[in-house]
């Protein structure tokens, strides 16, 4: 009996510590990310990669997964994320991630656009898709 009431807990705790794949389309020239290229794409300190040109960050519309995203690669809070933000929009010297509002919108904009680079958690990896740098 106890091991039937632990699993619910372990298949939860799984989830919650799930790897965040950093994903581009399954076209694109893009092969590989670093961990210092993830964070100065998402933080917007960089836009072009050599191998790809133009680099366009995206973001589905997912704020635990967000969060969870931004702490692990740069290690701010949300509220220092949005901090971040708005300064450098304020000077002029950056803009967060395009935000989608669905995982097929984003599906698409992957798929069409071969600079185009996203995060998701690793239950919303598809065959359209390619993981080119695991955040753990």
């Amino acid at each position: 009996m106890r091991r039937l009431m632990t699993l619910p807990f372990l298949l939860w705790a799984a989830a919650v510590n799930a790897d965040m794949l950093v994903v581009v389309g399954k076209n694109s020239p893009l092969q590989s990310l670093n961990e210092n290229e993830v964070s100065n794409i998402f933080l917007a300190k960089t836009n072009y990669l050599k191998s790809v040109g133009r680099v366009t960050p995206l973001e589905l519309v997912q704020e635990r997964n967000r969060s969870e995203f931004y702490i692990k690669i740069s290690g701010k809070n949300p509220a220092q994320i949005n901090s971040y933000w708005t300064t450098l929009i304020f000077t002029g010297k950056g803009k967060p991630p395009k935000v989608i509002n669905s995982l097929e919108d984003l599906l698409k904009e992957l798929t069409s656009n071969p600079g185009a680079v996203a995060y998701l958690p690793n239950d919303q990896l598809t065959s359209q898709l390619r993981v080119v740098y695991t955040v753990r």
